[in-house]
């Protein structure tokens, strides 16, 4: 068995990077979509697409992170 790297949280380090790559992606996703309504605002619907774009991209990477984490959380 290979020995756990244990942050000083108390977390396993690969459990404590994962919750943060949640973290970061959910937030980014939310700016994103802000940053799509400022285009859309603009009357710039190209950008806000792309931004668009990108949150979807971030939601897809936070639903990943979540199923991982859950298969590496005891119930």
């Amino acid at each position: 068995m290979v020995a756990k790297h244990v942050v000083h949280s108390g977390m396993a380090t690969e459990i404590y990077d994962l919750v943060q790559i949640l973290q970061q992606k959910a937030d980014e996703a939310v700016r994103y979509r802000t940053f799509a309504g400022d285009a859309r605002a603009a009357g710039d619907d190209e950008l806000a697409a792309w931004f668009e774009e990108l949150a979807a991209n971030d939601d897809a990477i936070v639903a990943r992170a979540q199923e991982l984490l859950r298969a590496r959380l005891p119930v």
